[in-house]
């Protein structure tokens, strides 16, 4: 969800902001108070800022947060094609940033820039909503990925603008009222990608549309708040102070490099291979590169950090929707909806981290200088994978228990519809079951063919003692319903479903074996949304009907218009994937009346999706860890001119990570997901001894620059210092 590595803000004119060096405070809070009652001195351009921010970070994030269940289960893709597509489209909104930065500061300017490229960003929203419109898509990818190249185009482009065009409202002598904007902007930020995260997959899975989750309404709210988002940003025209380009130093970079490259072959002297570059571009941007050349070495092995961590918006995603959502009296939480995990406890840890754990270190004299730290990121990172795919592990062992057995075997379970407590007993199959009046067992796994049972009565049953009667299994599952007629046990077979219904979804079917027809209505606790079933003849099994799992309350009328049902209030649950035969039998102490009962075909899915909470505190651990440190030892080692560069180096670390996800997804060489995620974990722990090796290697430099810019007046314009020392710096938790 919300990522690290939307933290920094790849500047126009060269500059840095960092929306990042903001800390999380009782201070903090207390401005955005002020803020939103307007007690404050700040322009009045920057509530049309913040205002267009948070609007932008609610579509985004909302958008995203659904994108790959969008692919799974509108489209049909399969999981791998539908996280290949989903990491793609990341690739491209961390590639693009750096062709914002470059229009804005060659040619547009900040303004023009987000207004025109937010413009395309809300074509792109529309393309997709209308995309998610089953008589409009005719289940085409072309729309959905025409829609999402433009959504990547604009979001990118707009993240390098945005923060700097604020900081451009604001004197650059003015830090105190630069600190109180980054502050504001950074909650504005949060406030609209957690909402978004929480309430976007309610909009999808509560609220159903054209026959099922209504994607339109899911996707078509973000792109409304991207066309507010333009709005508040344009009323805010005759306010803003607006500087014109100035050039980027991304341009001279790259020209500088080219030129030594060109000149490889070439008499200058030189004593490093920049140097071939001296007869056009000054010593002190040759030096300035070199420098950032160092620092973006380190970079090579990153990564892979931001491989495993955007997984949680795909892997993570697809595997919460194979686990159940049902969490009791609170309801019922979607699987998109724990990305909004992340977000949450970012905002709990940065705390903990740098009130806590950083100082317990310090005083225990624990090194933790910054590539340690971003070593044990990435270490932490392995760990969560590890996590992911113990769990996937229960979940596929779980799966095993709904597959129907191979080879001559079959399964079975017996309901009793005969009002007696019933013992049934075969040993050379193993079976010895207990059943009273309307139970029934979970499913026995025996050879197909016929199969003699003892039945045993207890002693209050008036029909018999024990009898004995043949079953005659037949290769599918298949459920048998007894009852007692003319002195002899009679079963009637039900084949069971064994297969597995879609996410999100439970399959039911309703057997009335009473004496009456009789019509079934369910009614689903968090939609209110009814499900009729009519004119169920007795002995007549209903066929299955898929239904959103959930709690549902029921009624039955028969076919002379009343209600056989005593029970007050009745409900029924079906769980997330399961399979169920809801059985309609007469009362023991009335006939007149009935008793209801859910009989298992196949287990549903049990483990509560809560189970992968450990795996995102130990990822949003490791983040904490690792890309807020990444950046600050950048700014650190190299020198203040060049931290546009190396945000740019480090937003191509989190295009690349999620490149490979691609690669690996879309070449389909791992078995199963378990597996995946234990290669990825194994993948991440090889990364870190490589980088724990060139972490023991590299030696810190300390810039004269930054020596003299050491204070709390950070993320300022004009090039002004970003660096930060560890007990200052706070990340910006969504923001380039």
């Amino acid at each position: 969800m919300s990522e690290e590595e939307d933290k920094s803000t790849v500047l126009t004119d060269g500059q840095s902001t960092d929306v990042e060096d903001r800390k999380i405070s009782g201070k903090a809070w207390g401005r955005v108070k002020n803020f939103t009652s307007c007690i404050s001195d700040l322009p009045k351009s920057i509530y049309f800022i913040v205002g267009n921010e948070f609007c932008e970070r609610f579509s985004y994030y909302g958008m995203r947060a659904i994108l790959v269940l969008y692919f799974t289960n509108f489209y049909g893709l399969d999981k791998n094609t539908a996280t290949a597509l989903y990491h793609a489209f990341v690739m491209l909104c961390y590639f693009t940033p750096l062709l914002g930065a470059m229009l804005a500061d060659g040619w547009l300017g900040k303004y023009r820039t987000i207004l025109y490229v937010s413009l395309i960003y809300a074509i792109g929203n529309t393309v997709v909503t209308l995309t998610a419109i089953p008589p409009l898509s005719h289940k085409s990818l072309a729309g959905p990925i025409i829609g999402l190249m433009l959504i990547g185009f604009g979001t990118g482009g707009i993240k390098p603008c945005v923060s700097a065009f604020g900081g451009d409202q604001i004197n650059p002598n003015q830090h105190k009222l630069l600190e109180r904007f980054f502050s504001i902007f950074y909650f504005s930020i949060n406030a609209g990608s957690v909402l978004s995260t929480i309430f976007t997959p309610i909009l999808r899975g509560n609220v159903h549309c054209f026959h099922g989750d209504c994607y339109a309404l899911a996707f078509g709210i973000p792109a409304i708040l991207m066309v507010v988002a333009i709005f508040v940003f344009w009323m805010g025209r005759p306010l803003y102070k607006r500087n014109p380009p100035t050039g980027n130093i991304l341009a001279d970079v790259c020209k500088a490099i080219c030129h030594a490259i060109g000149n490889r072959k070439s008499d200058i002297p030189a004593n490093h291979w920049l140097d071939k570059a001296s007869d056009r571009f000054s010593p002190k941007l040759l030096e300035d590169i070199k420098a950032m050349l160092r620092v973006l070495v380190m970079f090579i092995p990153l990564p892979i950090f931001w491989t495993l961590f955007d997984q949680q918006g795909s892997r993570w995603t697809l595997q919460a929707e194979e686990m159940s959502g049902n969490l009791g009296p609170l309801g019922k939480m979607q699987p998109d909806q724990m990305q909004a995990a992340n977000p949450v406890l970012i905002i709990i840890l940065i705390p903990v981290f740098e009130s806590l754990i950083y100082p317990l270190l310090r005083k225990l004299k624990i090194p933790m200088r910054p590539l340690q730290r971003m070593c044990t990121g990435i270490i932490f990172a392995s760990f969560a994978f590890v996590i992911a795919g113990l769990l996937q592990l229960q979940i596929e062992a779980l799966d095993v228990d709904r597959t129907h057995p191979e080879g001559n075997l079959t399964r079975f379970s017996l309901v009793n519809n005969i009002p007696c407590n019933l013992n049934f007993v075969q040993k050379q199959a193993g079976v010895a079951l207990n059943l009273n009046y309307t139970q029934s067992n979970s499913y026995i796994t025996a050879p197909s063919g016929p199969m003699t049972l003892t039945v045993t009565a207890n002693n209050s049953c008036s029909l018999f003692k024990q009898k004995k009667f043949q079953l005659h299994l037949s290769e599918s599952s298949s459920s048998y319903v007894l009852s007692y007629q003319n002195q002899q046990i009679f079963s009637q077979k039900v084949k069971a479903n064994v297969t597995r219904p879609k996410s999100d979804r439970a399959i039911i079917r309703i057997f009335n074996t009473w004496k009456k027809s009789i019509n079934f209505t369910l009614t689903a606790a968090t939609n209110k949304k009814q499900h009729k079933i009519s004119f169920i003849e007795p002995m007549q099994v209903y066929n299955y009907t898929v239904v959103y799992y959930d709690t549902y309350s029921y009624s039955i009328i028969d076919e002379d218009g009343s209600n056989p049902n005593p029970t007050k209030n009745p409900t029924v649950e079906f769980g997330n994937n399961g399979a169920y035969t809801v059985y309609v039998q007469p009362s023991v102490s009335d006939p007149n009346k009935v008793v209801v009962t859910n009989h298992v075909d196949i287990q549903p899915n049990s483990i509560p999706i809560l189970w992968q909470a450990p795996q995102y505190i130990v990822m949003t651990a490791g983040e904490v860890m690792f890309s807020i440190t990444g950046l600050e030892f950048a700014y650190s080692q190299a020198p203040a001119s060049m931290k546009s560069c190396l945000q740019a180096g480090w937003l191509l670390t989190v295009a690349f990570g999620n490149l490979i996800v691609v690669i690996v997804a879309e070449a389909r060489f791992i078995p199963d997901q378990a597996a995946e995620f234990f290669f990825f974990a194994g993948l991440s722990a090889c990364i870190f001894v490589i980088f724990v090796i060139m972490s023991h290697f590299y030696k810190y430099v300390r810039h004269e620059e930054v020596e003299k810019e050491l204070s709390d007046t950070v993320g300022l314009i004009n090039g002004e210092s970003n660096y930060v020392s560890d007990e200052e710096h706070q990340p910006d938790k969504n923001e380039l």
